[in-house]
Parts: C-alpha cells; sequence; structure tokens
C-alpha cells in the first residue's frame, strides 16, 4: 500500500479533525479544522504560505458558499489595493493569488481518505 502523506492532529472517527496534513511528494502542508465536512470551505494559499490548502467548517448562520464569495471579495478588494499602489510607485505591493472553494472533491480528498 502506496502512503500519500501523514497527518499530525486529532480525528475522532465520525467526529473531528483538526490538525496537519503532510504530503509525501514535497508539497506544502494542509490544515483542517473541520466536524461536519458538508458545512466546510477550501483555501488555497499562494506561496510563501505556510499551509498550501486551509480547510475549516463554517458557522451555522451562513453557507460555505456565502463564505466563499465574501473571501473572493475580499481577496479581490485587496488585489486590486495592491495594484494601485504598484501603478502609483508604491515600494509595497502583494503578491500572490488566494483562491476559495466548496465542496471541490480533489480539495477535500485528504480528509476524505481515512
Amino acid at each position: 500500500m502506496f502512503c500519500k502523506g501523514f497527518r499530525v492532529g486529532t480525528e475522532v472517527p465520525w467526529g473531528f479533525t483538526a490538525g496537519t496534513f503532510y504530503h509525501a511528494d514535497g508539497r506544502q502542508p494542509d490544515f483542517y479544522f473541520l466536524r461536519h465536512a458538508d458545512r466546510t470551505i477550501a483555501i488555497e494559499l499562494a506561496e510563501p504560505a505556510k499551509f498550501g490548502l486551509v480547510v475549516v467548517e463554517v458557522g451555522p448562520d451562513e453557507t460555505p458558499e456565502e463564505v466563499a464569495a465574501k473571501i473572493q471579495a475580499a481577496v479581490d478588494q485587496l488585489a486590486g489595493e495592491a495594484q494601485n499602489q504598484a501603478s502609483h510607485g508604491s515600494a509595497t505591493a502583494a503578491t500572490g493569488a488566494t483562491e476559495a472553494a466548496t465542496g471541490d472533491p480533489d480539495l477535500l480528498a485528504p480528509l476524505l481518505e481515512t
């Protein structure tokens, strides 16, 4: 059996998952903090972030899609501000992109493989 990576953290079957998942291929580790996989949001981070993917559960008052839309709007706003600063000769400009995704089985696969 081929090992795809390992987890450091807490996992209670059908209960709670929290911790870091390290990939055997050397990619950045992923971070999970959730109880209900159907209420999660997966956020793919750009380099030089500590984690490649952060998977967290959203609160009971919002859907994962609503939270993803809010995060994407904030990222777009920051990217626009950074671009504006860069075009005005500012020495500090944000780089990298952040994408929010919900329910993507490819992003959630390490969590769902037990």
